[in-house]
């Protein structure tokens, strides 16, 4: 398996011969480049950083890594007194149906070891 060192040099490398390409064709090449540049530098830190979601972040009908419950599919919603309700069935089939304010630092994209 790559290592998030090897990937990051792979695009550093990628960037570095792309940003030193200096005849009008490539000019054109460059700027569609950058946007592909950009993709993979996000893809490196979703697959190998794993910072806690936001609310802001959490989709419905996705599943989430909740410390408190393990796996969970997650759907969230908001009430007008900012609390967050969330319906969610984990990897055991139980189901658990909360009002509860959002914590912090709860819910991962990928299992926390």
């Amino acid at each position: 398996m790559l290592t998030k060192e090897e990937c990051t040099k792979a695009l550093d490398n990628i960037t570095l011969e792309v940003s030193t390409m200096d005849n009008e064709d490539t000019r054109l090449i460059e700027s569609n480049v950058d946007v592909e540049i950009n993709l993979l530098d996000d893809l490196i830190k979703e697959h190998f950083d794993n910072p806690p979601l936001k609310f802001e972040e959490l989709e419905d009908g996705e599943w989430y890594w909740c410390e408190a419950y393990g796996w969970c599919l997650m759907n969230f919603y908001e009430d007008l007194h900012g609390k967050i309700h969330y319906k969610a069935n984990t990897v055991l089939d139980n189901e658990i149906d909360l009002l509860v304010e959002f914590e912090e630092n709860r819910f991962y994209r990928k299992q926390v070891e």
